[in-house]
């Protein structure tokens, strides 16, 4: 996340935030709804409220053998099947792939 928000600054390296600075967290429960339609525990990447919101895919899951994964489908107890390169050709440019499940990985 760090190499994608310093992407934006290219050209002003004074704006770049080390790594100390970065700070990953989720967004409140009122943000979440407010920004996205969806209460906790039943965010999905389709028809958010917000569809410019930027969506963030772990590399982890964009290198599963499978190339097949499980999300949230809307509702608490509703999960979606769908392949990595299935949601990335639906989210577009909206994805970005990066690093949030090892902070220590760089």
């Amino acid at each position: 996340m760090k190499k994608y928000q310093n992407s934006k600054y290219e050209s002003e390296p004074e704006k770049k935030i080390g790594g100390k600075g970065f700070k990953f967290r989720l967004a409140s429960n009122e943000d979440m709804e407010e920004l996205s339609g969806y209460r906790f525990n039943a965010v999905t990447p389709f028809f958010m409220k917000n569809d410019k919101l930027p969506v963030i895919l772990d590399d982890e899951i964009d290198n599963l053998e499978s190339g097949y994964f499980w999300l949230g489908g809307g509702r608490v107890s509703l999960k979606i099947g769908t392949s990595v390169a299935d949601i990335k050709d639906y989210l577009g440019e909206r994805v970005i792939v990066d690093s949030i499940s090892n902070a220590k990985k760089e």
